[in-house]
């Protein structure tokens, strides 16, 4: 028909109808927005074990055999070890969440790492954080929320109406 925004095609005897160019919104949905607050927690627990498990020492990055050195000892530890494997098991989250979400609202939600990894590097670190740091934190918060209200408009070539 003229004057629409697609094409009419027959299928299995049926007709229904191809929109090309049309646009999709797309909302941040209560069990996305649980899988990245679960991604962004497994992802905090991975960095605080390795964190823990690294040895504490001065290396000089242009030196081959302080890097060697530094590699192996983190490698020895148990903490990183786990660590790596907690952070491997994010990858697997993480890709649930691309499959659901539009990449360009998906990614700054993930900030809420800021927001959760100075609580951790306090109470298990022992880090102290400064009021700037805090406010800071509540800047990519407000941020986070912005993000999650948005919408994005996504255009699809053919979907079936």
């Amino acid at each position: 028909s003229s004057g629409s925004s697609g094409s009419a095609v027959k299928a299995s005897g049926k007709r229904r109808r191809i929109q090309t160019g049309c646009m999709v919104k797309k909302q941040l949905s209560l069990s996305v927005f649980f899988l990245i607050l679960a991604n962004e927690g497994v992802d905090s627990i991975a960095q605080v074990l390795m964190k823990k498990g690294l040895p504490l020492s001065q290396i000089n990055p242009l030196d081959i055999h302080d890097v060697v050195r530094f590699i192996v000892n983190g490698a020895a530890s148990y903490f990183v070890q786990i660590g790596v494997l907690v952070y491997a098991s994010n990858f697997f989250i993480w890709i649930l969440i691309l499959a659901q979400l539009d990449l360009s609202a998906a990614v700054p939600l993930t900030s809420v790492n800021y927001a959760i990894l100075p609580v951790l590097a306090m109470f298990i670190l022992h880090e102290k954080i400064s009021f700037l740091r805090w406010g800071g934190i509540a800047f990519i918060v407000f941020g986070i929320y912005w993000v999650s209200k948005s919408k994005s408009l996504k255009t699809e070539s053919l979907k079936p109406a």
